[in-house]
């Protein structure tokens, strides 16, 4: 490819602050994203943008971005069974295909299409934690400050198993919210297209294979995020410390007709050194709650709960976008 050829990228993703800050330095270089593939009329990125923390952060919100710059966002047919993904390839006249936090596999037809010039953002340092929800997987594990970060990568056939072309390690620190992470994440990510990821779409860097004996996958289940009866104290404080950052904390109550209800829950308190074998007791403000060893009493989102996440995410993005640049660990292997 001519180093001074503009890139012209189709774009698979879901809509997450890595989405939206690698895009916008992709387009901030003068390079294009010719569309953007959904497979579910339930996308995010079929929507229009509202977020209030777009309004004050536009740059943050994929949305916001795809919107702003008149990129066409189109559903089709499950990419799996798809057979015109290729054809509207070359319609496009796409010379590149970028991923960011789908769940999406790229079948191997498109990506031969591409060759070498499809690339995917994956939120950890691989080859460890290669899979979907990473980042919650480490939490989990108590891993998150030596595989935090992100990694730009060729995509290939196996799940995150392509050489790397730049990582940068960005553990999550101690009093950071999930926010704070997320946001140096995202940032990291961007730096990462700028430095390495368009050069090496332009033949002037390489990519390098990963160290498979050393590769990690860990799948995640839904339920590893709930508090749930069959949890320890322990185990659920442990939960809430570690997965609790997220801000994504339901539990989980089975009802009578033995369905399952699921409420988002900010905080746990013990009220019980035993379980009393009583039924949950759910409150507007609270759920009471029996656990195997405990009673305890989870605190039920509210109002000013949601504002303070919202406060705290703006903090997050403030001091990313605040802060000088430094050298970081950025590294091409």
């Amino acid at each position: 490819m001519d180093p001074n050829q503009n890139l012209r990228a189709i774009l698979i993703a879901e809509d997450t602050w890595i989405t939206a800050r690698a895009i916008n330095r992709w387009c901030e270089l003068g390079h294009e994203i010719a569309e953007v593939w959904c497979f579910s009329n339930r996308a995010s990125l079929l929507r229009s943008p509202h977020r209030p923390l777009g309004l004050l952060f536009p740059t943050w919100d994929t949305r916001r971005i795809i919107k702003s710059r008149g990129i066409s966002v189109r559903l089709f047919p499950p990419l799996k069974t798809w057979k015109g993904s290729i054809e509207r390839a070359q319609k496009l006249e796409a010379n590149s295909l970028l991923t960011c936090m789908t769940h999406q596999i790229i079948p191997r037809t498109l990506l031969e299409h591409f060759g070498s010039k499809a690339l995917n953002l994956h939120p950890s340092i691989l080859p460890a934690y290669r899979g979907v929800v990473p980042r919650m997987g480490m939490m989990l594990d108590g891993k998150e400050q030596e595989y935090g970060g992100i990694t730009l990568h060729v995509l290939t056939p196996g799940i995150d198993e392509g050489p790397i072309i730049g990582q940068t390690q960005i553990p999550l620190r101690e009093g950071d919210s999930y926010f704070d992470w997320d946001a140096r994440i995202a940032q990291a990510g961007a730096d990462l297209f700028e430095k390495f990821g368009i050069p090496y779409l332009k033949g002037l860097v390489n990519a390098f294979e990963q160290d498979h004996s050393i590769a990690s996958y860990r799948k995640t289940y839904p339920g590893e995020f709930t508090f749930r009866k069959t949890l320890t104290y322990a185990e659920a404080e442990h939960l809430l410390h570690t997965s609790g950052r997220s801000g994504s904390l339901r539990c989980t109550i089975v009802r009578e007709d033995g369905k399952e209800k699921s409420y988002r829950v900010v905080g746990m308190q013990k009220i019980g050194e035993h379980p009393l074998g009583k039924a949950p007791d759910i409150r507007f403000r609270h759920i009471d709650f029996d656990l195997q060893d405990a009673r305890v009493r989870f605190k039920r989102r509210q109002l000013q709960d949601r504002i303070t996440t919202f406060n705290v995410a703006c903090k997050a993005i403030q001091m990313v976008t605040s802060e000088a640049r430094k050298p970081t660990d950025q590294k091409i292997h």
